[in-house]
Order: C-alpha cells, then structure tokens, then sequence
C-alpha cells in the first residue's frame, strides 16, 4: 500500500512536543487556548509522520477487515433464516435461535470496532493524553475521509452496541421496572427468538393484552435485530458494511479477503 500523503505537515516543521504524556494529567477542557494551539501543532505534526509511514495501512487494512468481518456474519445469520422457511400467509413464524443471534452479535461487535476507529471523541480516555485525543480525531477524520459519501449512520450508531456491552445492567433494570410497575405485567420476555413479524407473541400474553419486552430478538421480516428494546436495521449495516468494503479493496492489492493480515517492518526512518 503507498504512504498516505504528508500534507498535514506543518510548514515550519514539527513543534517541540508538548509533555502531555501520562495519565490522569487535566482533561481537554481544563487546558488553556495556549496549551490547545500547542497540542494541536504538535498532534499535527506527529499524525504527519504516521501517515506518511508503513502505520497508516494499518488503520485501512483494520477498517477492511471489519466490514468483511460484518458482512460474514450477517450473511450467516440469513442462511440459517433462510433455513427456518417462509411462512405460510397469515401464519408467522417463531423459533429458539442462539446461532442466529450470536451471528448477529458478533456482526455488531465488529461494527463497534469500526465505529470506534471512525469516531471522533470529546474527552481523552482514562490513559489518554490530550495529545493522543488529538492524533486520534485526525485519525478519525482521515478514515471518515476514505469513506466519503458511504452513509455511516449504521456503524456510527451507539445505541444497540451500547445495550450489547452492558447486557447485564439491562436486565437488571427490566427486572427493577417490572418490579416498580413502569414496564406493565403480565409480560413477556424473549430471549433468543426469531420471529417473522414483532406481533406474534402478543397472543401468548397471558389475561390478554400486556407487555412485550424484547430481551434479544431478530424480526426476519424486517431485518431488525432488538436486544434490550433497542433496535438496529440489519439491512442497512450490511449495506453500509458492503460499500466500506468495496471503497477499501483496492487498497489490499492482490491479497484475498480473509488474507488482511501483515507484517508491518519499520526503523527509524520509516517516521520521517
């Protein structure tokens, strides 16, 4: 892959770096204008230098990976869909599906991957200088970039990630609501289904109507995955997913799709 271009170099060479290496040192909004202009140069500056090295491929080659990484396993998803058969009319379809499910779990996890690699973000994390938030929201921009034009929405949305990682506080917090009456009993609670319309289980509520509360649950006919009352549209992930990794292919020459991997060799020249 060719070094990306130097141009963010800044014209009168690199600043002197700014000591704002170590951890737990005043987050970004404690700094002064001055200490912002001087971090920005010296961020500037050092994200000149990895792109301009072997480094930069790395992102892309990361980036790449992922989108297949998604594509597999949404693709995996639907063959074992397709599996389950269409429905006849007016009769729907559920099922006890953890593979399913777990295909789509992993297709989201790797979805936050690339959202975490595209993402711009405000505050430097636990171990992050306010140099490494710098460098890192040109990285960001860099790849965002790369994928001008592709509708990022679905990777960039937190929120069905967000209910993923923290699983368990979920359901916590629906046993607490059920308990406190804000989710209304009798109730149902699937976990591991996959229905082909969201309404069929309304006819299993026990003393009629009451409350559905999907726990985690692919809608086949609506491409929709639900876990903890979040939802994301399936389809347009792999949309999305499909067009990163089409933008990004030429980039990974001759070398198959599951074959990303490399070794990347530098010395002291390789940053300038």
């Amino acid at each position: 892959m060719a070094p990306a271009s130097t141009s963010l170099m800044h014209p009168d060479g690199p600043p002197e770096p700014i000591a704002f290496r170590r951890p737990n040192l005043p987050g970004v909004a404690k700094l002064t204008a001055k200490e912002r202009v001087a971090i920005g140069r010296d961020a500037e500056a050092r994200w000149a230098k990895v792109m301009g090295s072997p480094m930069a491929s790395v992102y892309v080659t990361e980036l790449y990976g992922l989108a297949v990484e998604v594509i597999d396993e949404i693709d995996g998803a639907y063959e074992l869909v397709a599996q389950i058969g269409q429905p006849e009319p007016g009769v729907g379809t559920l099922t006890v599906n953890h593979e399913i499910n777990r295909h789509l779990t992993h297709a989201l996890g790797a979805a936050a991957r690339m959202r975490a690699l595209c993402l711009d973000r405000q505050q430097p994390g636990r171990d992050q200088s306010p140099t490494d938030l710098a460098v890192q929201k040109r990285r960001a921009g860099w790849l965002r970039s790369l994928l001008r034009e592709i509708d990022l929405g679905p990777i960039l949305d937190a929120d069905v990630r967000h209910s993923l990682e923290h699983f368990d506080e979920f359901v916590d917090r629906t046993s607490l609501e059920m308990i406190d009456g804000t989710i209304a009993l009798p109730a149902l609670v699937p976990v591991d289904l996959v229905l082909s319309e969201r309404h069929l289980l309304q006819q299993f509520v026990p003393d009629g109507p009451g409350t559905v509360h999907f726990l985690r649950v692919f809608v086949s006919s609506e491409e929709r995955f639900i876990n903890c009352d979040r939802e994301t549209d399936i389809a347009a992930l792999r949309l999305a997913s499909v067009e990163i990794r089409d933008r990004l292919e030429p980039s990974m020459g001759e070398r198959p799709s599951e074959e990303v991997s490399a070794m990347v060799v530098l010395s002291k020249q390789s940053f300038g």
